[in-house]
């Protein structure tokens, strides 16, 4: 049976949100340009640092419940081809805090990236 179902909300009976069975919901997203800090667009982060070339930290405004979350992330530049590496606890990232590492094509040097995408899963905390 084909059918259609528009609603505004879906709610329990007690008026509280539905739960998510065997899916999950992505709890933080950032779309960001490393060559002035400016955030695009973005949701449960609060703010970006800029630490040296090619290297950002975004805070996130509610903390994940421990570090280990997955994250994904897409790179741009418009000049020249890149590449980009999440930081791990290695770089310094925190359940609070995500750093992210901007390269050159060859991955052998930092670089300012244009436009930075990540999309991060987990608990919250």
């Amino acid at each position: 049976m084909n059918g259609k179902l528009k609603v505004k909300q879906i709610e329990k009976p007690d008026g509280k949100p539905v739960d998510l069975t065997g899916q999950s919901a992505a709890k933080a997203r950032i779309n960001f340009d490393m060559t002035n800090g400016a955030i695009r667009d973005s949701l449960n982060v609060s703010s970006t640092t800029d630490i040296i070339v090619g290297k950002y930290a975004y805070a996130f405004t509610n903390a994940f419940s421990s570090s280990l979350r997955t994250v994904t992330m897409g790179v741009a530049s418009g000049v020249t081809d890149v590449q980009g590496q999440l930081g791990d606890h290695v770089l310094g990232s925190t359940a609070s805090v995500q750093h992210v590492l901007g390269l050159n094509a060859a991955g052998t040097s930092n670089a300012d990236l244009t436009f930075v995408h990540n999309v991060a899963h987990g608990d919250l905390a």
